[in-house]
């Protein structure tokens, strides 16, 4: 077993490491797009800081590093366009993968856990559409992660980048303001509260 895995201080260390890494991987490409081992740097980087977050062997995650690294020399734009790709794909798996798993029998959906440690016990039409919200993510990360491959198929070259440049995130926020209104009018006589005590609540639930 490795040492900062039986320290709590020297994996919170190897973590603080594995962030840096991975943002400076991260960083690279987008500084010095034109820099000829860019493309490496980033594969390297990217890779040991994984490694190190998620407590992996060293002879495990640096021999990759390294073969990603290499390969990444050859085909910089394709590993480009492979980095974006999988970042996005992550970012949007892992919150999938939190709501869906919440709808499964015997569990509470998460948003209606959210509301719960907001406003304590919830009102039937409450509960619904709470769980309703649930599912109505779970669907649009869905869209969100099938849209650039639907985009490169359909639209016009290099829409399909659109998605990943912040497409989402703007979609995102479009949703949440339109949610609030839906919600304020389909949920009445009801003390709706903002975002950020939405978003505390959700915290000490990941707590």
């Amino acid at each position: 077993m490795l040492p900062y895995r039986r320290h709590p201080a020297k994996r919170a260390f190897a973590a603080r490491w594995g962030v840096g890494l991975f943002a400076v991987g991260w960083m690279l490409p987008r500084i010095w797009p034109s820099a000829p081992y860019a493309a490496a740097g980033m594969a390297l980087f990217q890779i040991a800081g994984l490694g190190l977050l998620s407590a992996l062997p060293p002879w495990l995650y640096v021999p990759v590093a390294a073969l990603l690294a290499v390969a990444a020399t050859h085909a910089p734009a394709l590993s480009r366009i492979i980095d974006a790709a999988a970042l996005y794909t992550a970012a949007l798996l892992t919150p999938l993968a939190i709501f869906a798993t919440s709808l499964r029998a015997g569990r509470e959906p998460i948003i209606t856990h959210v509301a719960r440690q907001v406003h304590g016990v919830l009102r039937p039409d409450v509960a619904r559409y709470t769980r309703a919200l649930t599912w109505f993510w779970c669907v649009f990360f869905v869209v969100a992660l099938v849209s650039p491959a639907l985009l490169w198929w359909q639209a016009p070259a290099g829409w399909w980048r659109t998605p990943m440049n912040g497409g989402v995130l703007l979609a995102v926020a479009i949703v949440f303001i339109v949610e609030y209104g839906v919600r304020r009018m389909v949920i009445r006589n009801f003390h709706h509260v903002g975002l950020i005590e939405s978003v505390q609540a959700f915290r000490r639930h990941s707590g």
